[in-house]
């Protein structure tokens, strides 16, 4: 079904319902047009669900919504499908999804099954996102505790054009929170990510979305945009907070 006529923000938007909608421009469309310079035949396509999403989905639920985690959630022993107990295993979750089940476009109202070390790595993870190698709180941790609103859909539109955005978080005091699980949190690593992932134009399209919708509610203002950026290693885990200047990055104004 079309997504709301009705620009806003929204809680109840399913994520089907949100990315197989073709009426409104997001994010993601903007950078497979600007990757594939211009052409928007690609546009089509359908995402596949992967391992890596659904740990990136597990991770945001920890952290954004952990009273929803159990629910979302399933935790199995780390046990091989291959044994007795493992297609015992296999057998009672058969209504839920496995981590790593392929060729699956949308996990949409289904348990997701994850083994014992995936889910001790996400509580780590959580921990070192919040908390600095002395137990002191980090920028981030601060950030996250302020009052705000978590995994919402705004719709807008922009010179014309109808929109959408599916936000992590945005705090009482208009800043943008965005999590990425990423592979080094390390400033100049992920500093190359952000090009060449095109993370700026996530962060110029959001910061519009924000400014689009308190300029309805008759609020003017230049929201800030951070991405939390968190890194699992073997041995330890690094936590940067990377922010997003203005005028650091190409803008979308």
């Amino acid at each position: 079904m079309p997504l709301p006529i009705k620009n806003g923000i929204y809680f109840d938007i399913a994520d089907s319902e949100y990315f197989s909608d073709t009426s409104r421009v997001n994010c993601s469309a903007l950078k497979t047009v600007i990757k594939n310079k211009g052409a928007t035949v690609f546009l089509k396509e359908k995402t596949v669900i992967t391992e890596a999403m659904r740990i990136g989905t597990a991770f945001h639920t920890l952290i954004l919504e952990p009273e929803k985690f159990t629910k979302r959630f399933a935790i199995i022993p780390d046990v091989s499908f291959a044994t007795k107990e493992g297609k015992a295993i296999k057998e009672q979750y058969s209504d839920c999804v496995f981590l790593g089940d392929k060729d699956r476009t949308s996990d949409e109202d289904k348990v997701i099954v994850i083994k014992q070390p995936e889910t001790e790595s996400l509580f780590a993870m959580k921990h070192g996102l919040l908390f600095d190698c002395n137990g002191e709180e980090t920028l981030a941790g601060k950030l996250l505790a302020k009052g705000g609103k978590s995994e919402f859909v705004m719709l807008f539109e922009y010179k014309g054009i109808p929109c959408k955005a599916k936000f992590d978080r945005l705090t009482d005091d208009y800043e943008i929170l965005d999590i990425k699980t990423c592979a080094s949190s390390d400033e100049t690593e992920f500093g190359k990510a952000v090009a060449n992932m095109l993370y700026f134009v996530q962060a110029e399209f959001y910061k519009i979305a924000i400014k689009h919708w308190a300029k309805s509610l008759d609020i003017d203002i230049e929201p800030e945009f951070y991405f939390l950026a968190v890194e699992k290693t073997e041995a330890f885990i690094y936590l940067k907070l990377i922010k997003q200047s203005n005028g650091n990055q190409p803008g979308l104004d």
